[in-house]
């Protein structure tokens, strides 16, 4: 009886620890979703203003939207590369995981590091230009990027 007994133990503690690992793992996979939502938003505000850039006759504002949108790019490129390598350590066994993580707050770091001087650069942009357009595409860039920063926040503090 004994033996049953502590079988049942041991499978209940198995089953119990999968489950606590799947919980785990779900927190890589909202991270991940999350981000590559965001990533998606900044590439439809990119698509929203690129056909201002091939519209607009006046080079200052082709000149201001081209660097919008690199930046734009540069923003949507860290938050699906990190929700790759999030969702990649969702798939992990937990060792694994923890020793991937050191990558993955490495990559989040200097993402935030990234996104926050693009922001700060994108709020000052629509302060010194006159062109509406360009007002709107760096206001809207900078709502993104803060997004993200949030986003970021949320993750690593659990």
């Amino acid at each position: 009886m004994n033996k049953y007994l502590l079988a049942l133990c041991a499978s209940f503690m198995l089953f119990s620890s999968s489950i606590l690992g799947a919980a785990e793992a779900d927190r890589f996979f909202d991270a991940a979703s999350t981000l590559n939502s965001r990533g998606s938003s900044i590439g439809k505000t990119m698509s929203k203003y690129t056909s201002e850039t091939k519209k607009s006759g006046h080079e200052q504002r082709q000149a201001d939207l081209v660097l919008l949108w690199s930046i734009a790019e540069t923003g949507s490129m860290c938050a699906i590369l990190n929700a790759n390598i999030i969702g990649a350590a969702g798939m992990m066994d937990k060792k694994s995981r923890n020793s991937y993580m050191e990558m993955v707050n490495d990559s989040i770091t200097i993402c935030k590091k990234i996104i926050i001087e693009k922001a700060r650069f994108l709020d000052v942009l629509p302060q010194v230009k006159d062109d509406e357009v360009t007002k709107l595409f760096a206001t809207e860039l900078a709502f993104q990027f803060r997004e993200m920063d949030r986003e970021f926040n949320a993750f690593t503090s659990k």
